[in-house]
């Protein structure tokens, strides 16, 4: 058996194998849900990325409170909340937030908690969908 035999009969699988996916593939049961439903598709669609990716939302939302990579931001709210909490003990709320913003021991807690609650808010949707 030579080499060019095995990749024209493998090509030849792989062509035959390809998954294609389109909006006008989805069946009619599934379009006919999702016209009816698009507030609860909208929200299942978006807890979906957040379980597959929770840094889509905390990096953003971090740096917009003014946690940055080395540190509180000047005049940020992170900074204020800084000065009136004082000496940040460790391991406390705002340093799992400073962590995981710097990339370090939070990041694991941080996007943890985005991805419960993201599988929260699934389950509440499929919950109401049953009961509707």
């Amino acid at each position: 058996m030579s080499l060019q035999f095995l990749h024209q009969t493998t090509s030849g699988i792989v062509q035959s194998q390809t998954f294609q996916f389109g909006i006008t593939s989805v069946p009619t049961a599934i379009q006919g849900w999702i016209t009816t439903n698009p507030r609860q598709t909208a929200l299942l669609i978006s807890s979906g990325i957040l379980n597959v990716t929770p840094a889509t939302l905390t990096s953003p939302l971090l740096a917009t409170m003014g946690f940055g990579a080395s540190g509180p931001i000047a005049g940020s709210v992170a900074a204020s909340l800084q000065s009136m909490v004082g000496n940040v003990g460790a391991h406390s709320t705002f340093a799992y937030l400073q962590s995981a913003a710097m990339g370090g021991y939070g990041v694991a807690t941080v996007n943890g908690i985005v991805q419960a609650c993201a599988m929260i808010s699934t389950a509440a949707v499929t919950a109401y969908s049953s009961l509707a």
